[in-house]
């Protein structure tokens, strides 16, 4: 069994078999995971539809669902009650109808194939990735409807860009009708913002990795929208939008040289972020900039990172739904040329 661009439906058992393999594959690819949640959904829409067939199909299910609920509360109705639930759940993992393979799941599936395949796609990385560690920076963003930031005092540098007009007309701020097709959330927006720290993070390592004495290094990366940082931590299921920047995320974390944990932070604690997002547009950045400063010396010295056209542009048309660059074609020249820092008020020479 294949699951090549001929297939157009599945069983519920291949999903289920599918699923384990790529999920064992996943404990030494960590970019693999983000591209898991639409399969995963896929095989609990099946398992439901398989349910509901089987209830309206076989009297013989539904005997053994009843015969689950009246189970007599004791030693022999909880091992009667085990061994029947046993029995329906093989029922439903194995019921043989087929389902749609819709173009979302297809997209993940094309995107696993062509990554898994490619000989310049590593199918481990390093242990130091996996274990709880202490990083060697801190990386924060935030998003406000009108610009983004970021900044990561160890990686020395700092971000900050306005939203197209395009975007900011589609936000909560003109659209009101949160069931609206058109509407780009703020979770969007947040999760946006840190794949663009997340490549300052890797153009500082591109920089730095002659010298740097940990061949391994290990940013965090930090944001206080809890969706966003979700999104950020294992990929999306239940947006669109949220599913095309997690393709993304996982096509740049292919082959980076760094490795990357995601966490939550406070909205307290993340002022620095929230303060440079909130600077209202780029021409005022040398009048804001230095009040910034003095309220946060950790960015005394920090660099300005211009990230790479491609990049911005790709997320964009992500955010409007207008297309997006193959994320393994993106992945080759955003990883060579992830954008390139700049003097800022404050910067050392």
């Amino acid at each position: 069994m294949t699951w090549g661009p001929h297939r157009c439906s599945f069983k519920a058992k291949e999903a289920k078999e599918l699923t384990g393999k790529l999920n064992h594959i996943a404990f030494s690819t960590p970019w693999l995971k983000f591209l898991l949640g639409n399969i995963y959904s896929s095989l609990a829409t099946a398992l439901c539809l398989n349910n509901s067939h089987l209830i309206y199909t076989s009297r013989r299910f539904c005997e053994a669902l009843r015969t689950i609920c009246s189970a007599a509360t004791s030693a022999t109705g909880n091992a009667k009650r085990a061994f029947v639930t046993g029995a329906t759940t093989r029922s439903i993992h194995g019921c043989p109808i087929l389902h749609h393979i819709g173009s979302d799941l297809r997209r993940d599936l094309q995107l696993i194939e062509r990554a898994l395949s490619s000989p310049h796609s590593p199918i481990s990385c390093p242990v130091a990735y996996l274990i709880p560690r202490v990083p060697f920076g801190v990386a924060r963003s935030d998003s406000s409807l009108s610009a983004r930031g970021g900044y990561c005092p160890q990686a020395q540098f700092w971000w900050y860009l306005e939203w197209p007009i395009d975007v900011r007309t589609r936000t909560i701020q003109y659209i009101t009708m949160k069931n609206n097709p058109k509407l780009i959330s703020i979770n969007s927006l947040e999760y946006a913002a840190q794949l663009i720290t997340m490549m300052g993070c890797h153009l500082h390592h591109l920089k730095t990795r002659a010298t740097h004495h940990d061949p391994h290094p290990l940013y965090l990366l930090e944001c206080d929208n809890t969706a966003g940082e979700s999104w950020l931590s294992k990929g999306c299921t239940s947006s669109p939008t949220g599913r095309d920047l997690a393709r993304l995320q996982a096509a740049l974390l292919v082959d980076q040289g760094a490795g990357y944990h995601f966490s939550r932070v406070d909205t307290k604690i993340n002022v620095i972020a929230d303060s440079i997002s909130r600077i209202p547009c780029k021409s005022s950045l040398t009048r804001k900039f230095p009040l910034l400063l003095a309220q946060a010396p950790s960015l005394l010295g920090c660099w300005c990172f211009l990230p790479n056209a491609d990049l911005t542009s790709s997320i964009v048309e992500v955010l409007l739904r207008t297309g997006c660059m193959d994320p393994l074609t993106a992945r080759k020249q955003l990883l060579i040329y992830p954008g390139r820092f700049t003097s800022s008020p404050g910067a050392t020479p």
